[in-house]
């Protein structure tokens, strides 16, 4: 699973208070050295005496979880210290035997590093053939190959985790066709090359073309009920965080902006899957946010319902309780425009009438 969870057995309890103790020696450091870190000051030294700190701890505590975590953290603060390209990262932490797919910590880093990058971050000259690729010819191999032209994803193994990552993404906007997406990931389904892709691509493809909703109701931050079926009337904004997701928190500033706005036909609803409430209260506290929050704790039932598998997720549920989109664009992808745009080709939907003219709501 890529989500966090607290294991309730014995190992996992010990498990999770090693986690917690290693949690404590990365956020000191990040607390005494975020600074120097971002301005470049002695940063390459302050990351080796972080790894030396954490290699002590390990020499005394050897779960091999524990290394995969430590070796994600110090991915993260490599990448913050300017000191270490994105090729050293691939190479010392995306090899094919450092795909740690059962490690919450590093689906999570995988997942943010990884994050739009086939159709904004590669070089253009590779870009601008996507829609023949994916449009067109429909298929797998074609797109495996266009990629491949990328330095950093030659390895066959990398790439196809790094297209499951982005069709997502490529399948919320409107460039590309959602079938030859679905058919993209059937090829990826019947490939005999690795298991774990496939059980994604087969996840990932249930979950997109569904459309079906499960009610909830959980007890949100603030000690009130929320319930999907008394939301009835509203949109619902789902959005799926941790607080190690560096890419959900920075959306919550747009998400802000959104709720400002829209808070009259739309519920906003941060759902949270750290490993403890406290976490997620350290988020709100840090943001002053005022929609709802919910901290799932072990709910299984509504991650399998949802399909929940990468974060960050977002879902957006139509006035009448279905499924407008189960991977709904993020905040900051012009989520606004988006919206507005449904509502002008739903005429009549609302007793408002909306219209798009520089991103202004007309009533």
């Amino acid at each position: 699973p890529m989500y966090n969870i607290s294991i309730k057995n014995e190992e996992g309890l010990e498990l999770n208070k090693e986690l917690d103790s290693l949690k404590i020696i990365f956020d000191d450091f990040t607390s005494e050295n975020h600074l120097a870190l971002i301005r470049g000051n002695n940063s390459r030294k302050l990351v080796d005496s972080l790894e030396d700190a954490a290699n002590k701890y390990l020499a005394i505590h050897t779960n091999p979880y524990l290394q995969e975590y430590v070796n994600i953290q110090m991915a993260q603060f490599r990448k913050m210290s300017r000191q270490y390209g994105d090729d050293y990262i691939v190479k010392t932490y995306f090899a094919e035997d450092k795909i740690a797919y059962n490690n919450t910590a590093f689906m999570s880093y995988f997942n943010a590093f990884w994050t739009k990058y086939i159709d904004t971050r590669m070089r253009n000259n590779i870009r601008i053939r996507l829609d023949s690729v994916i449009n067109i010819q429909q298929s797998y191999q074609a797109l495996s190959a266009l990629v491949a032209e990328d330095p950093l994803l030659e390895d066959e193994n990398l790439r196809e985790l790094v297209i499951l990552r982005n069709i997502p993404q490529l399948y919320s906007r409107n460039t590309f066709n959602r079938k030859a997406l679905i058919n993209i990931l059937y090829d990826i389904s019947a490939s005999k090359n690795n298991t774990e892709h496939k059980q994604i691509a087969i996840n990932m493809r249930e979950r997109l073309e569904s459309k079906n909703t499960y009610d909830f109701s959980f007890i949100d931050n603030k000690g009130d009920t929320i319930s999907l079926s008394s939301q009835k009337g509203k949109y619902v904004y789902i959005q799926i965080f941790d607080d190690e997701c560096i890419e959900c928190l920075a959306q919550m500033k747009y998400t802000k902006e959104l709720y400002e706005e829209f808070d009259d036909i739309i519920t906003f609803i941060h759902i949270s899957l750290d490993r403890s409430k406290k976490d997620m209260l350290n988020v709100i506290n840090d943001g002053e946010y005022p929609w709802h929050f919910i901290y799932l704790e072990d709910n299984y039932e509504f991650i399998n319902n949802y399909q929940i598998s990468v974060i960050p997720q977002a879902i957006l549920i139509d006035k009448d309780g279905s499924i407008i989109d189960k991977n709904a664009i993020q905040p900051s992808d012009y989520f606004k425009d988006s919206f507005l745009k449904m509502l002008n080709d739903r005429k009549g939907n609302l007793n408002q009438q909306y219209d798009v003219r520089d991103g202004i709501r007309v009533r």
